[in-house]
């Protein structure tokens, strides 16, 4: 299988946790494998939330949405992730909530008509490019204002040529 053509669609096997208030990016600089302040310059992140042995729990792609820091994860994942970040808040001043009800996460392979190279926002949807590659973008905002990937076949072969992608990547 091989991505040549511009595609996009809802990543239905992806969630959306957002993290909001004055304590933010510290409590995240303190969960996280990347420097959170690269946020606060429109750079997207991908960073690794790991045990205190270091395991790799999740591998996460940080965003700096208008609503919040937020955080791409698997899906089947982001309920305990949610849970176990939740424990460490102590006193900090941020709150961390699934964001799944409001925000959804699409992507786009192929040229983007304004080409970037940080996190902007374009009438509600949050865009960035996935890592280094400047041919996938991450595509964030309310369900209606995404690509859809059509019927189910559709949607199975964009989400087949995402994953493929993060492998290849």
């Amino acid at each position: 299988m091989t991505i040549t053509s511009v595609s996009s669609g809802r990543l239905t096997h992806l969630g959306v946790l957002r993290f909001t208030g004055a304590d933010a990016l510290p409590f995240l600089q303190g969960q996280v494998s990347n420097d959170t302040q690269r946020l606060t310059e429109n750079a997207p992140l991908l960073a690794a939330y790991s045990s205190a042995q270091g395991r790799v729990l999740a591998l996460i792609y940080l965003l700096p949405h208008s609503s919040g820091v937020i955080a791409i994860l698997p899906r089947e994942i982001l309920k305990t992730t949610m849970e176990r970040m939740r424990k460490f808040i102590l006193r900090a001043k941020v709150q961390i909530e699934d964001a799944g009800d409001s925000l959804a996460v699409a992507g786009h392979v192929g040229g983007m008509p304004q080409p970037s190279t940080g996190y902007t926002e374009i009438d509600g949807v949050g865009v960035a490019p996935v890592g280094h590659d400047k041919n996938r973008h991450w595509l964030i905002g309310a369900a209606e204002k995404l690509p859809s990937s059509g019927d189910a076949a559709e949607a199975k072969r964009v989400e087949d040529e995402w994953r493929l992608a993060d492998i290849r990547a």
